[in-house]
């Protein structure tokens, strides 16, 4: 019970800001982590002495980063752009994050935005779409 407790703890430590693309790419990721022999060893050590829990969290960071910027550099080297027209207000404007996905019903797909073209209050704005 108590080794479940702290992979609970340092997975909350390793996720406490979210990242929405890692998210969105990697849905498996706990499974793949857990399955790794150096995460066991390293996850023994931290119960065994809670200081060395920083090898545990550099080890995941640095194995598992790598690939999620390579995919995300894949992605970004080939996507795909739609422009669509949007009425935003000044509160999303001054909320809108280009690091999170969006989620479009309409088209039953995620997209980055890419860029917001020239908005305006109350007038239709093109913004320019990455599709995920």
């Amino acid at each position: 019970m108590k080794e479940r407790e702290i992979r609970k703890s340092l997975a909350y430590k390793l996720t406490a800001k979210r990242d929405k693309l890692a998210e969105f790419l990697y849905p498996n990721i706990e499974k793949i982590i857990l399955q790794e022999n150096k995460v066991k060893k390293y996850l023994s050590q931290a119960i065994a002495n809670p200081d060395s829990e920083n090898l545990l969290i550099d080890y995941i960071k640095t194995k598992f980063a790598n690939n999620y910027w390579n995919k995300y550099s894949e992605l970004m080297a080939n996507y795909k752009q739609m422009r669509l027209k949007f009425i935003l207000t000044p509160l999303q404007i001054k909320n809108f994050r280009f690091d999170y996905p969006i989620y479009l019903s309409q088209y039953g797909r995620y997209f980055f935005v890419k860029k917001i073209n020239n908005w305006d209050v109350n007038k239709i704005t093109e913004i320019d779409l990455i599709v995920l």
